[in-house]
């Protein structure tokens, strides 16, 4: 797998609706891995699937792959690993490189845009984040935006994508920036194939599910097929036994976890509020950040989510990425 995932010494130019090529795909190892981590979501749930190069042009045009998720709904994926000429995306760079003008077909066609990076774009998420959070365009501009956001919204629905502002709204609701280093996202694919799968340790599961990704190009992969090609390499899905120590193992992790943010946190402040917005935003999201300076209440707030979930016999599991040598 680590041959496959060199870079090619040049990487395809892609024509809208057309495939790069494989030698593109092994040229970019961010890519893939996050094609993995929604392929280990299919895994997890038969209503899943996973379309790396769509073969739909409708569906390729500005994206990597489609994901379908467990509701329908169909999710494409543009990624960008960095801007190679600062460190952060801005409004116009983002819109030079045609990402508007993708997303605004995409959403218009019902589907929701994902834009990923490991370069950070506060300022697109923010907005997005508010867009969504308001029922209509005025409530967006009199509520939600400061005079700087104003300024950068204005900005957007002024480019050539967007009929006007309301066009520009309607698009930002059905954007998602994230932004995650590399090695984050490794970490986080490895711990969650050493919780699915069996066979290999956990960085050596996540080079199967992109080996067989790169091999299955253009084509719709679900559970099953993704389960068939994983057994041909002595892969499979974790027995009762091992899930019952997969199981225990998750306890441990979180009660260690929980234990040290008592330890370290003398003033856990009760935050019910927070918390409670957090718990339903993890019910609509797939991923969500809890921001904020050093000493805000950032463990705190998430320690009181953990312990909630912990009451209703919910699983889960706490840790911190910079401590997964047990994933490794």
């Amino acid at each position: 797998m680590n041959d496959r995932l060199q870079a090619a010494d040049g990487k395809a130019t892609r024509v809208n609706g057309s495939s790069g090529g494989v030698a593109d795909k092994q040229g970019n190892k961010y890519e893939l891995l996050w094609a993995v981590y929604y392929a280990l979501k299919c895994i997890q749930d038969e209503r899943c699937s996973i379309t790396f190069e769509d073969p739909d042009p409708t569906l390729a045009e500005g994206s990597e792959f489609t994901f379908v998720d467990y509701d329908g709904s169909i999710q494409v994926t543009q990624i960008k690993r960095q801007n190679s000429y600062k460190n952060n995306w801005t409004i116009r760079s983002l819109n030079n490189l045609g990402i508007f003008a993708a997303a605004a077909k995409h959403v218009e066609d019902g589907h929701k845009y994902y834009f990923r990076s490991t370069t950070p774009c506060a300022k697109i998420r923010e907005l997005s984040d508010r867009a969504r959070q308001s029922d209509d365009l005025q409530q967006f501009i009199t509520h939600q935006l400061s005079e700087d956001l104003k300024i950068e919204f204005n900005n957007i629905a002024n480019f050539d994508p967007f009929i006007d502002p309301k066009h520009a709204w309607e698009t930002l609701r059905g954007m998602w920036i994230e932004s995650w280093e590399e090695q984050q996202l490794k970490n986080t694919n490895s711990m969650l194939a050493s919780v699915l799968l069996e066979g290999a340790e956990g960085r050596l599961l996540v080079e199967a599910i992109g080996a067989i990704l790169l091999e299955k190009l253009r084509l719709r992969l679900t559970r099953r097929e993704l389960l068939e090609e994983l057994k041909r390499r002595g892969i499979r899905l974790l027995s009762q036994q091992a899930k019952e120590t997969a199981h225990e193992k998750v306890i441990e992790i979180t009660k260690s976890w929980t234990s040290a943010i008592e330890r370290e946190l003398l003033d856990l402040k009760i935050r019910k509020n927070e918390s409670k917005e957090l718990l339903e935003l993890l019910c609509d999201e797939n991923i969500v950040l809890v921001v904020g300076g050093a000493g805000s209440g950032k463990s705190s707030l998430v320690y009181q989510a953990v312990n909630q979930l912990n009451s209703e016999n919910s699983e889960i599991l706490a840790f911190r990425v910079d401590r997964l040598d047990f994933f490794s």
